[in-house]
């Protein structure tokens, strides 16, 4: 009798098919996903994803048809009705509004803008593309600047994601155009006090000191030129 042959009588036999028996169970044990429980689990979600296929089989070619063309020029007509409509595109706005204004969507927006700004490249297409550089409030401020500082509010220089609107490279220094508008708690979403700390903080942890001037301070010249004389002479 041959080797094969002799196997093969074995494993017919009483003790070999014990013996088959405990080694299924064995490897049940030590394989979950060959458990009952598992394997059934596994069968539902394959039927499930036979009925999804042939389902949008069945869909696709009623699509190729005269009625499924008619049916989908319908549903696209009425779906154009329905967006051209004032509750409906305000509905829609409250909810985007809603949504993009939690702490946590403004803190990802805020470090993916952030991310993009370290760029050079980056900040001066879209300065180039969005901003009259510089502005009228800019370009008053620049007037009472002595010699050795220049604008780089246009993308020349960006600091850890901002960009400063004039600074004087020998000295280190930075001087910041707050527009009352732009800067605002509206759209800072924290104090003015907090915003410029944060700022001079921002540009200080780079070796930059730092002064704010606000757009309002533009109206008061004396007050103005005192300001800059203080922190140009330090």
């Amino acid at each position: 009798m041959s080797r094969s042959e002799s196997n093969k009588k074995y494993w017919q036999s009483p003790a070999g098919l014990l013996e088959k028996e405990k080694r299924r169970i064995q490897f049940t044990q030590n394989n979950p996903s060959r458990l009952p429980k598992v394997q059934e689990k596994q069968r539902q979600g394959q039927l499930r994803a036979w009925k999804t296929e042939a389902r949008h089989k069945k869909r696709n070619a009623y699509n190729q048809t005269d009625a499924g063309k008619r049916r989908n020029a319908q549903f696209g007509e009425q779906a154009k009705t329905r967006l051209t409509e004032p509750m409906h595109n305000s509905k829609i706005r409250a909810k985007l509004v809603k949504a993009l204004n939690t702490p946590e969507c403004r803190a990802k927006k805020r470090k993916n803008t952030l991310a993009l700004w370290k760029d050079p490249e980056y900040a001066k297409k879209v300065c180039g593309a969005k901003y009259i550089c510089p502005n009228k409030a800019e370009l008053n401020l620049l007037s009472y600047l002595p010699v050795g500082w220049e604008f780089v509010g246009d993308g020349k220089l960006v600091i850890s994601g901002k960009m400063p609107d004039f600074v004087n490279r020998e000295n280190k220094q930075v001087i910041e155009m707050f527009g009352d508008y732009w800067h605002s708690e509206k759209f800072t979403h924290q104090s003015c006090e907090v915003h410029e700390a944060q700022r001079i903080q921002l540009f200080k942890d780079n070796g930059w000191k730092t002064l704010i001037i606000w757009e309002r301070e533009l109206s008061d010249p004396t007050s103005l030129v005192e300001k800059l004389h203080s922190f140009l002479k330090v």
